[in-house]
């Protein structure tokens, strides 16, 4: 239903009691919640709805595991309808236009069930998260992240953002599980991104793709089971996502459970004892005074392979064989570096780059030399033909290995045996030229 309100009542029978209240209203002065008012009884769980136009929704979890490390917790993110401009929650006959909300939930006969089912897939390379705080991300491999976006999602990511880029949302891999993370908007800088949640930096993180058919092939089924309260939490993105399927994995869901639920921008759910704030996903709670039986099911259907899923596959592969084969040219770099002197000029000679070994044994710093070119550490008795015979070899694209007698900063000489290798492009010009030297 769209533009509607579903009631659910849910009546406990053997003393479970709830208690609904904003959460900022138990926050102490150092941003801790306090917990007091159970008259030091623990929840069991807990059903909670946050604003995240107004506080971190991850922010409010943190301090709710921390105040009570038990507790086992669903809900979702506040919407605004694919607006993303402002949301509010609702307790009580009270509507916030700020804050969080809960419902604790304790008593001894009280039994929690959390399922949460994704299907995204990761695709592409993996990149680090270099610049972020909280839920805005600045930089991903020490790049503007609106860069990476244009130039791996396509220049016009800025036409309807974020709705036109909410298929491929970020993928991080958090300790046995992946969580993914859909953009909301740009900060207000206008220089980073926004995310339905905390992205940190040092994130490991890469675009994600899902498959339609794949989704509902792989959603489970929920079997029917009696004084069992369900209740559903998908997000809004995926719902745009699926688009008009996405009725086909409500049926699932709901079919034998009388589910009811929401669509939200994100949704919590407590995975192996940690809470976790998901995007793109489905979590089913489940509650009873009764002992649950695991009812969820893994359908046994199989989707179709289709032209997606085979260019997502290629993608991927393509990808991880370039990353395996850049980390290997890495080690490579670095042992090479550590035992030799390298430079790298451009195709007039004006060097661009140089270890630390050709600063420590020249003397000169990496700011003194770049800019430069090798003349800076040419000794004097060194003869012209040298050079001339030099040049004329790598300008026409081939090796050149020889001595050469190097003055330091100090004034002090020094020889080195060199090796010189060109660096073309695709079209055979000359790029730039790469000096690898070993002090004899």
């Amino acid at each position: 239903y769209s533009n509607s309100v579903a009631l659910q009542f849910c009546l406990f029978n053997k003393g479970t009691e709830v208690v609904v209240t904003p959460l900022d209203e138990m926050t102490t002065q150092e941003g801790e919640l306090n917990l007091s008012f159970l008259s030091g009884a623990s929840p069991k769980g807990a059903i909670i709805y946050v604003n995240a136009f107004s506080v971190n929704p991850d922010t409010v979890i943190e301090h709710l595991s921390a105040a009570n490390p038990g507790c086992c917790v669903a809900g979702g993110v506040a919407a605004d309808n694919g607006q993303f401009q402002s949301a509010y929650t609702i307790v009580g006959d009270r509507i916030l236009k700020a804050g969080s909300v809960c419902a604790f939930l304790y008593g001894e006969n009280l039994h929690f069930s959390v399922e949460s089912y994704q299907g995204w897939r990761p695709i592409g390379k993996t990149f680090t998260v270099t610049k972020a705080a909280g839920n805005h991300v600045y930089e991903l491999d020490r790049k503007p992240i609106l860069t990476v976006y244009q130039e791996y999602i396509g220049e016009h990511i800025a036409e309807q953002f974020p709705r036109n880029v909410i298929e491929f949302p970020l993928m991080i891999r958090r300790r046995e599980c992946f969580v993914l993370r859909a953009p909301i908007g740009y900060t207000h800088c206008q220089s980073g991104i926004e995310y339905a949640g905390t992205v940190k930096e040092g994130d490991k993180v890469s675009f994600s793709f899902a498959d339609v058919s794949a989704i509902l092939a792989s959603t489970p089924e929920f079997e029917p089971q009696p004084n069992v309260c369900t209740l559903t939490f998908a997000c809004a993105a995926r719902r745009s996502f699926l688009r008009g399927r996405m009725s086909e994995e409500v049926e699932r869901v709901a079919a034998k459970t009388s589910a009811i639920g929401g669509f939200f921008y994100g949704e919590f759910s407590t995975i192996e004892g940690k809470t976790e704030l998901l995007n793109l996903s489905t979590t089913v709670l489940q509650l009873s005074e009764e002992p649950l039986k695991r009812s969820c099911k893994k359908t046994t259907q199989q989707s179709l392979p289709n032209s997606t899923q085979a260019l997502a596959n290629l993608a991927s592969k393509a990808s991880l064989e370039h990353e395996e084969l850049l980390f290997s040219l890495q080690q490579h770099q670095r042992a090479l570096s550590k035992s030799s002197i390298i430079s790298v000029t451009n195709s007039m000679g004006v060097i661009t780059y140089v270890n630390k070994k050709f600063e420590q044994v020249s003397g000169y710093g990496a700011n003194e030399l770049i800019g430069n070119t090798h003349s800076v550490i040419r000794h004097p008795k060194m003869k012209d033909r040298v050079f001339q015979q030099l040049w004329r070899t790598i300008t026409a694209k081939k090796r050149w290995q020889g001595l050469l007698r190097n003055r330091r900063k100090d004034g002090s000489s020094y020889y080195v045996k060199t090796v010189i290798y060109p660096i073309t492009n695709e079209s055979g010009e000359i790029k730039e030229f790469v000096s690898i030297r070993n002090d004899v």
